[in-house]
């Protein structure tokens, strides 16, 4: 069987052949995004397998996470007794009983 390979380059440039696509797609449109969005539904879903439920971390990769998450937190211990003075003084005032305040509007 020989392949004539200048039909087929005759074909594909020929204006026709492009316009045979486009009206196929364009009849059957919705069914290639029906399909399109099954396709995309099926690849988020076998993601979703592989990440959520089926992982799996080697225990090197165990290890590391736990020596990373077991690390030290610092705690900046003059900020915190800054933040702790103005909070007892805060409430310090809060217990203070008011004192005679003007009427200013003077309805007596």
């Amino acid at each position: 069987m020989k392949i004539n390979l200048e039909k087929i380059k005759d074909l594909l440039k020929n204006k026709s052949f492009l316009k045979r696509i486009l009206d196929f797609s364009a009849r059957q449109g919705q069914w290639m995004l029906f399909l399109f969005f099954l396709a995309l539904l099926g690849y988020c879903g076998y993601l979703w397998k592989m990440y959520v439920s089926d992982y799996s971390w080697s225990e090197e990769k165990k290890l590391e996470y736990i020596k990373s998450k077991g690390s030290e937190v610092f705690l900046d211990e003059n900020k915190f007794e800054k933040i702790f003075q103005e909070s007892e003084a805060r409430k310090i005032e809060y217990e203070k009983t008011v004192e005679n305040i003007s009427d200013i509007f003077r309805l007596k």
